[in-house]
């Protein structure tokens, strides 16, 4: 009645059906409000930010010029003088984090007030930086002008910034 299928309709076919069946990559958007990754230069890789004699072998720290002290690995975190949250409900001493347990990766980040801020001597991840790092998930944090310090990682992340901080 109709004949064979011309060989680019069968490949057609077929290709469309091996994207069905796989299904595309999950991608996560930035939402509205958060920094533009693109505006900002990766930090240099001559930095090592590690800390090979800390507990926390494999994760990557770093501090910002607004006195924040930030780790990401399995678990990201930034603890310090957080810009933008009410000192009533926080205090002086802040900490934003989201944990890679398995029951949480899909959780976005919380706030939560901790007692006594410690500044490490990690490497400063200057104005205008990014760092971006590979694992379980990408997570990429940036620092701003403006006491702006951001990550994001798997859809989910935080902005800090004297404005009002946020976490998603």
């Amino acid at each position: 009645m109709f004949g064979p299928l011309p060989k680019a309709v069968v490949v057609a076919f077929a290709v469309t059906g091996l994207v069905s069946a796989t299904g595309a990559p999950e991608v996560h958007a930035d939402p509205p409000g958060f920094p533009d990754l693109a505006a900002f230069t990766e930090a240099p890789l001559s930095v090592d930010y590690s800390r090979p004699d800390k507990w926390a072998n494999g994760y990557s720290f770093f501090r910002t010029p607004d006195g924040l002290s930030c780790m990401a690995g399995s678990l990201v975190r930034c603890s310090g003088p957080l810009p933008g949250l009410p000192v009533a409900q926080f205090g002086d001493c802040a900490e934003v984090l989201q944990t890679y347990e398995e029951a949480d990766a899909g959780q976005p980040f919380t706030f939560a007030r901790v007692s006594g801020c410690r500044q490490e001597p990690d490497q400063l991840l200057d104005v205008g930086q990014k760092l971006t790092l590979a694992g379980n998930f990408t997570t990429t944090c940036v620092v701003g002008p403006d006491r702006l310090t951001a990550c994001i990682r798997a859809g989910h992340g935080f902005v800090l910034q004297p404005s009002g901080s946020w976490v998603f």
